[in-house]
């Protein structure tokens, strides 16, 4: 999965309450890091490539972090998807075909 580097606010999910400059990550962890699938307009249900890189292609996620625009392809959003859906949790990520 590609790294990328960005920056999160202290009410970032993943900030643990500081400023983090510079963060180097893959793009799954920079969903995780600013939680933007775990606001109430997404609940953990990944959406679709094309919202997806309107999210990332605004560069920024409210109160939550920034990062130099990108898109992501096809094969890197499956493979987003899959890792997502992997991961163990009581209320794990999942697409809107399993909601």
């Amino acid at each position: 999965m590609r790294i990328i580097k960005y920056d999160l606010s202290s009410e970032a999910y993943g900030s643990k309450g500081k400023l983090v400059y510079g963060k180097k990550g893959t793009i799954a962890d920079l969903i995780i890091d600013t939680g933007m699938l775990l606001w109430s307009n997404y609940d953990k249900v990944i959406p679709s490539l094309k919202t997806l890189n309107g999210i990332f292609l605004a560069g920024a996620f409210p109160c939550a972090g920034e990062w130099e625009p990108f898109e992501i392809t096809v094969e890197e959003y499956d493979d987003l998807v899959q890792y997502l859906t992997s991961l163990p949790s009581h209320r794990p990520y999942r697409t809107f075909e399993n909601t």
